[in-house]
């Protein structure tokens, strides 16, 4: 058994909650404080762990001086930031405001109403004939262009 491992099973914890424990030696002392007093959770608190030291000091001056909270998600782009070696005081302070989102390659669904689509489209038209009558009534529309004055 590995230290972790018996210090887990003599106080009877996971051998990963111990490890997040040891984990939490990493963060710098300002940081350490801000957990203590219970204004960061636990588990982003690892997660900021894994951060460079000087990116560690960015993020807790920021946390002194402004009254931003860390979730996973902010936690989550400050190490992908980090990885790409763009993680300064800035983009820490544009994450923690919530003025940088992640990215999602999920692509938006449009929805019509029953009646709307009732009124342009028949029961026997595919999805895709729909898609491009669509397209096609907007690039009449909107002449190309992204934005639309309505």
């Amino acid at each position: 058994m590995r230290t972790h491992e018996k210090v887990a099973d003599e106080y009877s914890l996971s051998k990963e909650t111990v490890a997040r424990y040891l984990r939490i030696s990493k963060l710098i002392e300002p940081l350490r404080e801000v957990l203590d007093k219970g204004k960061m959770p636990f588990i982003p608190a690892v997660a900021i762990s894994f951060l460079r030291e000087d990116e560690q000091v960015f993020l807790a001056r920021c946390l002194e001086n402004h009254p931003y909270t860390v979730d996973m998600k902010k936690t989550d782009l400050m190490k992908e930031y980090s990885k790409k070696d763009k993680l300064n005081e800035n983009n820490i302070m544009l994450i923690l405001a919530g003025k940088v989102l992640p990215k999602t390659n999920k692509q938006p669904s449009i929805k019509f109403s029953k009646s709307t689509y009732e009124k342009y489209f028949t029961p026997e038209q595919t999805a895709k004939e729909v898609q491009f009558i669509v397209e096609a009534a907007l690039e009449m529309y909107c002449g190309g262009g992204k934005e639309v004055d309505i």
